[in-house]
């Protein structure tokens, strides 16, 4: 084993052994891991030198993990189309994103820093790349063990199916596309994954050990379909060129289809976009709301302040429900927008309604906010 070798192999066996003891006995927060991590990077740069990034695919890289981490994302919240939605239990007011985004893109920049510096000077040696791949599981476990409890053999379990395999299975993807892209593709799918976690206010409500699947089987056919781009390309640029593109284009395609399935109603709960200023406190110009569609067997969850999503004179209107009239075999609806003085002039009936709105995302529909206004030349309705 080489000099460099050797000073590796002590660097990662002593970092191993401070991230076992935070997971049993320390449990330090994440700022404290990531001013750990950038100590520990500044401690390998000194000892074994750090090289510049000059991977060939680095582009490549970039476009695949910006198309994966964005395409992972859109199933995991078009499975709650199917399961619906809970309310995301991280807090959306700046300080609580400063708060929380702030120590997991510290984490993800110096742990995918680290990992290069490892994995460029101990890829060759079987033992040291086995040894990385274990170091940045107990990293990933570190970060994400928080809300568990040890000292609780069933919350160890819990643990281990949640944090602990899903971790394993995106670090190979990670360490392999090191070995292949370089730094910046595991930093920006790192970070959009976070980010997104972060921003968007609720979460689909499935059971957690099948997010956990879904988890530890998503990077492994990441880890194929990337190995499958890149084989036989040493030497044929052009082909590998498009393969990335032609997957560049397919991924593009199921994200259009999906947008598009997201926002046509086919399913039981579909996003629509709010375009008018009624109901203002609540429901601001450019939020998406999530409508749950309602058949007739379900009109009694429609109660008196609820935010009721129907068609009336050729518009969707989003209005809140302020008085019910039930009989037999009919149902009468008076509605009012919040930011209006007068209860709307109609009356709603069975066939007007659409569903209820269920959770509310502000502001990501402002585009195409904008974009109808520009083309139709008024406001929306």
């Amino acid at each position: 084993m080489k000099n460099s070798e050797k000073k590796l192999l002590f660097i990662e066996l002593f970092m191993i052994l401070l991230f076992l003891i935070n997971i049993f006995f320390l449990q330090a927060n994440n700022y404290i891991i990531s001013i750990a991590l950038i100590i520990m990077f500044f401690i390998s740069v000194f000892i074994l030198g750090y090289e510049e990034d000059r991977h060939r695919f680095k582009k490549d890289g970039i476009l695949l993990s910006i198309i994966f981490s964005v395409v992972y994302e859109i199933l995991i919240y078009l499975s709650g189309l199917y399961v619906g939605f809970l309310r995301s239990s991280y807090s959306l007011s700046l300080f609580g994103l400063i708060q929380n985004i702030i120590p997991f893109i510290l984490i993800a920049v110096t742990s995918e820093i680290l990992r290069y510096e490892f994995i460029t000077k101990g890829d060759r040696k079987r033992s040291l790349f086995i040894l990385t791949l274990l170091l940045f599981v107990l990293i990933d476990t570190s970060v994400n063990m928080f809300t568990y409890n040890l000292n609780s053999g069933r919350e160890v379990v819990e643990m281990l199916c949640l944090v602990f395999i899903p971790s394993i299975s995106k670090n190979i993807l990670l360490t392999y596309w090191m070995k292949k892209f370089g730094v910046l593709a595991n930093i920006i799918y790192l970070a959009i994954q976070s980010i997104i976690s972060f921003l968007v206010p609720i979460i689909p409500d499935f059971n957690k050990y099948l997010q956990a699947i879904i988890a530890v089987v998503y990077p492994i056919i990441i880890y194929f379909i990337t190995k499958r781009i890149l084989k036989d390309t040493k030497n044929d640029d052009v082909e590998k060129n498009k393969k990335v593109k032609t997957i560049s284009y397919i991924f593009l395609m199921i994200f259009i289809v999906i947008i598009v399935a997201l926002t046509s109603g086919i399913f039981k709960y579909y996003f629509l976009t709010v375009g008018s200023g009624s109901m203002r406190n609540e429901l601001q110009v450019g939020d998406v709301i999530i409508v749950k569609k309602l058949n007739e067997n379900e009109f009694d969850e429609i109660e008196v302040g609820t935010i009721l999503v129907f068609k009336i004179e050729n518009k969707v209107v989003v209005h809140r429900v302020i008085e019910i009239e039930k009989g037999n075999d009919y149902i009468s609806i008076h509605t009012k927008g919040d930011n209006n003085k007068d209860r709307d002039n109609w009356v709603v009936k069975k066939e007007n309604i659409i569903g209820l709105t269920k959770h509310k995302i502000p502001l990501i529909g402002l585009p195409s906010v904008w974009l109808y206004r520009v083309v139709e030349g008024r406001e929306l309705q």
